[in-house]
């Protein structure tokens, strides 16, 4: 019997993670006691213990778990490498350090049934909303709608039938924003979309969340994606000029300066990345100046309590 849903989990030594993301899918009753819900995951390569612990839920849940390991680390390959291994009708990628909430598969299941004869684009949004699911029919729509937040994972699916339907679907891999890519490309081609709104994912705290230049993914990476489907008259120069100016203030700035140290991101290559894009415009400049004033604040705080401890 062919799953309904398959939760596509890319994975890199994160075993005590994973472990907890697993308990809280195999815990709901949709993945007990029915087989519309498929397991997917691809192990970049751990170094860790995650294959003992995949082999552990493999022997009680047998079928419904499937696990691949690579030879070596592949990157945001892994991400095309487990939606490729999904059997499912819908095929959703998911972060290994995500909880789903007890109601969250009873959620899913509920849109991948009811629009699996349509099949728009399924864009679980993880905040409650009134209207719980909205319509958006161009990319304008769907980027005025979610903006920068079209870029996490956690919320990303395709169906199988799309998936298969094409080679390239992640030829921007090598962006790390792949996901980015998929959506506009899908709805510059005619399909909708349907944002779902409901609280179905729990974030775990990872510590020292990072290891990639955000200026360069979200500010460079990004934009250059974007700047295609302005191009081909997909997304209005209006909209992109809004969504420019959103990410660079309320997200890469924030964790590019990363005041209180919480994140690895590299901080370097900040105008080399921007620069291009951002030139002309007066408010890269402000919000400059904005947080390079909050970081001089921050260590001239640190030196007093040190100085007066």
């Amino acid at each position: 019997m062919t799953p309904l849903l398959s939760i596509c989990i890319p994975t890199y030594n994160r075993v005590d993670f994973l472990r907890q993301v697993l308990d809280s899918i195999v815990s709901q009753d949709e993945f007990t006691q029915t087989d519309q819900i498929q397991i997917v995951i691809s192990d970049n390569c751990s170094t860790d213990t995650t294959p003992e612990l995949v082999k552990q839920y493999i022997a009680r849940y047998g079928s419904k778990i499937k696990y691949s390991k690579t030879e070596k680390n592949i990157g945001f390959d892994n991400f095309e490498r487990v939606m490729a291994n999904g059997d499912g009708k819908f095929l959703k990628l998911h972060n290994d350090y995500l909880l789903l909430k007890p109601n969250a598969l009873s959620v899913m299941l509920y849109y991948i049934e009811k629009y699996c004869s349509e099949k728009p684009i399924l864009f679980f949004r993880n905040i409650p909303h009134v209207p719980q699911a909205v319509h958006c029919e161009t990319l304008d729509d769907f980027m005025k709608e979610i903006s920068f937040f079209n870029t996490w994972i956690a919320c990303f699916g395709m169906w199988k039938t799309t998936h298969d339907s094409q080679t390239d679907w992640f030829r921007a891999n090598k962006s790390s924003l792949p996901q980015t890519d998929i959506l506009c490309r899908m709805l510059a081609g005619g399909t909708s979309a349907l944002i779902i709104y409901d609280e179905i994912f729990t974030l775990l705290p990872v510590a020292q969340k990072g290891g990639y230049n955000i200026a360069e993914v979200f500010g460079y990476n990004y934009l250059q994606i974007l700047k295609k489907f302005v191009e081909k008259g997909a997304l209005s120069k209006s909209v992109y000029r809004r969504e420019k100016k959103e990410i660079l203030l309320k997200h890469i700035n924030p964790f590019y300066f990363d005041i209180k140290k919480e994140y690895t991101f590299y901080q370097t290559g900040y105008f080399k990345w921007l620069w291009n894009d951002y030139k002309y415009c007066p408010y890269f400049y402000l919000g400059y100046l904005k947080w390079m004033r909050k970081k001089f604040r921050a260590a001239w705080k640190s030196l007093f309590r040190r100085k007066h401890p």
